[in-house]
């Protein structure tokens, strides 16, 4: 699985790889959330209970070393799986594992970490757009957001592989759409 907030024109970020806005549905809201030991303020009770639902399933992330950045911390305090092609720091947290042996066996540790639930791409871009060009992602879960940016990192690439998907479910919220996708 892989999720994303996106904007209209397809973007993850902006050119300076900065929220831009895509993220207010989650952080900038009315209606608290906590998953994880954080509080989130989503958009809306629909905003909240598709987080819950997108997070209550995953069992591990795996996440590119720029868009981990250089914390520690895993994701929602699961086994966080980071993409490397650097020396990894000191291990701080037995929870995240620097892994330098490619998208596949990034993708191998972080099935048998997350047991029967399931493995997130959570990002950058480039991780994404590898995950997506392998066909090693079954299910897109899109909140897009009625923004355009113009420029900014764009989540498929200019050759993506062309693949159809099923419509799992659609949710309209106040700031956003959420798109549940299968691909095929």
């Amino acid at each position: 699985m892989m999720g994303f907030s996106i904007s209209l024109d397809g973007c993850i970020a902006s050119t300076e790889r900065e929220d831009a806005g895509l993220h207010d549905w989650l952080f900038a809201g009315g209606t608290p959330v906590e998953v994880a030991g954080t509080r989130f303020m989503a958009d809306s009770a629909q905003s909240v209970r598709v987080f819950e639902e997108v997070v209550g399933a995953l069992g591990a992330v795996i996440v590119g070393r720029t868009a981990f950045g250089e914390g520690d911390e895993p994701f929602f305090d699961l086994p966080t799986f980071v993409l490397t092609t650097r020396e990894p720091p000191p291990r701080s947290s037995d929870k995240v594992t620097y892994v330098s042996g490619g998208i596949e066996r990034a993708l191998e540790l972080a099935t048998a970490a997350a047991g029967a639930k399931q493995v997130n791409v959570f990002g950058g871009a480039s991780t994404a757009r590898q995950y997506l060009a392998a066909g090693l992602v079954d299910e897109l879960r899109l909140t897009v957001v009625p923004i355009l940016l113009g420029d900014g990192l764009r989540l498929f690439g200019p050759d993506p592989a062309r693949r159809t998907a099923e419509i799992v479910g659609v949710v309209p919220a106040p700031t956003v759409t959420h798109l549940h996708l299968r691909l095929k």
